[in-house]
């Protein structure tokens, strides 16, 4: 388990996430990819949310419960069986170190597999539900960096609209209301190794961000080109599913005018501070 966190410790991933879905994360890993120095897989909120989450709650249980546990277990052992039992608990470190070991055998598994298809450096496309997510990695994988992209939360809308992952006004409120907290957070919490790009600066001027996320991903030789295709869907096949067409690109919808109200009703604060007219 040592010579693991080690190994797991010193590896170098690219994590692109976002507030929410539709904020830029699909560009940013077809980018990377196309550089060919490193593969950026598709989400996974098991290994970016769920197993972070888990060895942070199994820690917390540890540390915080460890005394209370022995307490009830040596009591039910040796007094009764009969009182309150809720907190009748085995030893929990061994689930702690369960879950740091699916932790870093999953990143070990990632390193091992991208090597087998011929990459040294990996990373995952994942928008966050939580800034703590980043915070989590962080701690597990303190080499790693992350690119934290954010898009105007009106055309962030639209797009997910259009993928029918917004099918009503709570479901929009509830979208307009993560983006605004997520990006608050991380933009508050200034995390080390996480670069903070506005979608709308990489349309303008796509060269010199190109530029730079090649300076902060350690890469080289990204093609430009891939700025002049949209696809923000998957294409049609075998398998159908909402928003999809033959050319992988879902023209985003329109918003009525009480939905763009509740948007700025929302986020109205948050976009100023980030340069967006309301």
């Amino acid at each position: 388990m040592p010579d693991l966190s080690q190994y797991v410790q010193q590896l170098t991933p690219l994590f692109i996430t976002a507030p929410t879905a539709r904020n830029g994360v699909t560009l940013l890993q077809r980018l990377v990819n196309s550089s060919r120095k490193m593969i950026v897989y598709g989400e996974n909120m098991n290994f970016m949310s769920s197993l972070p989450k888990l060895v942070h709650s199994s820690v917390q249980v540890h540390t915080d419960r460890t005394e209370e546990f022995d307490a009830a277990r040596k009591q039910f052992l040796e007094q009764t069986t009969e009182g309150w039992t809720s907190n009748l608990w085995p030893e929990p470190q061994p689930f702690m170190m369960i879950a740091f070991e699916a932790f870093y055998k999953s990143a070990a598994t990632y390193q091992q597999l991208s090597e087998k298809y011929g990459y040294q450096r990996w990373g995952i496309k994942n928008p966050l539900n939580e800034p703590q997510m980043i915070e989590r990695m962080r701690i597990l994988m303190p080499q790693a960096r992350f690119v934290f992209i954010y898009r105007n939360p009106i055309d962030v809308i639209k797009s997910a609209k259009s993928r029918a992952f917004i099918t009503n006004v709570d479901q929009l409120r509830q979208y307009a209301i993560q983006w605004r907290e997520v990006l608050s957070a991380v933009v508050k919490y200034g995390f080390p190794n996480v670069w903070v790009l506005k979608y709308e600066d990489l349309i303008a001027k796509p060269d010199p961000v190109i530029d730079q996320l090649e300076r902060f991903a350690g890469i080289s030789g990204i093609d430009r080109s891939v700025m002049n295709r949209k696809i923000n869907t998957f294409a049609v096949g075998e398998q159908k599913m909402a928003g999809t067409n033959e050319k992988g690109y879902v023209k985003p919808d329109d918003l009525t005018a009480d939905e763009k109200k509740i948007i700025i009703d929302i986020t109205g604060q948050v976009m100023q501070q980030f340069g967006y007219d309301i």
